[in-house]
């Protein structure tokens, strides 16, 4: 099976989930998010979270914001915008074989707007819980450098440089209420993009690592 029809499936038993469940007047959240995002590209298949075929990891910066209004008892979306810096750092040889090893680092940043569903369990009536997310994520470019040493200042990536990507994302977390109106959560999100990182081979994954305070709106 396929990585879309896995998350058509996943979609569809949300929807199930999400229709069996009675509308909720709860207020709605903000959060503010940092953390680092863990990059790198490998080809196809679709997942793997692993170190494979591709490029080494980049290890960068992410912050955002997001806005989550509850639709039912367990569901609510949280649409996001994040600055999210990813890349990926190839080595090849140049002049194969007598060539020197050449490392070439590709550092990207992105605005990252995300609508994603969001389940908690249990519901918010709990002081603790599990939250799952899963969705599409836009990632609209903001700069592009590149060196071919990790000691060498980065240039501009010129024509090669990585455009508009979207992604789908899923991922989990914690949530702890601290009093009536604040709160504070933490988790991972995997996002897989679906359209080829500056070549027609591989894919960008990034693993974003984040924790943030939230705050419910009166």
């Amino acid at each position: 099976m396929t990585l879309m029809n896995q998350f058509g499936t996943l979609l569809l038993m949300l929807s199930g989930l999400l229709v069996t469940q009675a509308p909720v007047s709860r207020p709605s959240s903000v959060v503010v998010t940092g953390g680092v995002n863990r990059s790198w590209t490998a080809p196809p298949p679709l997942v793997q979270i692993h170190d494979g075929p591709g490029s080494d990891p980049v290890v960068r910066m992410r912050v955002g914001v997001e806005v989550i209004p509850p639709v039912r008892e367990r569901f609510a979306l949280q649409f996001g915008a994040a600055y999210s810096q990813t890349g990926e750092i190839s080595r090849y040889i140049e002049n194969w074989p007598e060539g020197p090893l050449i490392e070439d680092r590709w550092e990207s940043d992105y605005l990252e707007l995300s609508v994603l569903g969001r389940m908690r369990i249990p519901d918010e009536s709990k002081r603790l819980g599990l939250h799952v997310l899963a969705g599409p994520a836009l990632a609209l470019p903001i700069a592009c450098s590149r060196g071919r040493k990790a000691a060498e200042r980065l240039g501009d990536c010129g024509p090669r440089s990585p455009g508009l990507n979207v992604l789908l994302s899923g991922g989990v977390g914690v949530d702890v209420r601290l009093t009536e109106r604040l709160g504070a959560t933490t988790g991972f999100l995997y996002g897989l993009s679906l359209r080829w990182y500056r070549t027609g081979d591989y894919l960008l994954r990034v693993l974003s690592l984040r924790g943030g305070l939230v705050y419910r709106i009166p």
